[in-house]
């Protein structure tokens, strides 16, 4: 066995290869609850994996064509069906009052990992789950005002998808949001397939802990079970 349970805590021995840097080795102590939740996150995220986006890809195409003075926009975006199966299997991560939300399974890896790197990877993963500007390769200006991308993408959530909360369509609309609009509703899908791509990384970290991943590579090193202890 690579792990062993004491006192309703479970040990999972750990180690980051970084080559010639040399081999750091240390130990997840989770409790039961941790383990739950963690399993459950897997299991949602392969769920997400096997559901119809997560085997044909979702389309989200934008292409701005002007001539003569004039603004051609055309789009490639997912059918109202396939948006909402991944909508159904990405909600139960971005929706922070859910059990295996993004924020708390990050929240659980935060306690036990205390090496630099780790700490940095799961930073820069959150940051990238919750659309910071440093991961999105455009601004959204409306009217002059240059739109928090995250905060249109959850009240569209809210509003649109999720509660149908009338404040946060007034906000959109006050924004000058137009959520029908093709590039709106392309930079919807793209900002919920950054989420997508968030928690793949997140899930493959995560595998690695329960041997359900064999490594999980970043910034030049491996993360790994350590089956020497």
């Amino acid at each position: 066995m690579l792990w062993h349970t004491y006192a309703m805590v479970c040990h999972y021995p750990l180690k980051i290869d970084a080559g010639e840097d040399g081999i750091t080795s240390f130990v997840c102590e989770l409790s039961d609850d941790d383990v739950e939740t963690l399993q459950r996150f897997l299991d949602q995220y392969e769920e997400l994996v096997m559901s119809a986006p997560g085997q044909n890809g979702v389309p989200c195409e934008l292409t701005i064509h002007v001539e003569g003075g004039k603004t051609q926009i055309t789009t490639t975006l997912p059918t109202r069906n396939e948006l909402d199966i991944l909508f159904a299997r990405l909600r139960l991560f971005m929706l922070q009052d859910e059990r295996t939300s993004f924020v708390k399974v990050c929240a659980i890896l935060r306690r036990q990992f205390t090496d630099l790197r780790l700490v940095e990877l799961l930073k820069s993963l959150h940051a990238a789950f919750h659309n910071h500007q440093s991961h999105l390769n455009t601004l959204l200006v409306i009217n002059d005002v240059e739109i928090n991308q995250e905060k249109m993408l959850m009240d569209w959530v809210y509003g649109y998808e999720q509660h149908g909360d009338d404040e946060r369509r007034t906000r959109l609309r006050r924004l000058g949001i137009d959520v029908g609009h093709p590039s709106i509703c392309h930079k919807l899908v793209y900002l919920l397939l950054n989420k997508q791509r968030a928690v793949s990384h997140l899930a493959a970290v995560v595998a690695v802990i329960f041997g359900r991943n064999t490594h999980v590579e970043f910034w030049g090193a491996t993360l790994a079970l350590d089956s020497k202890r």
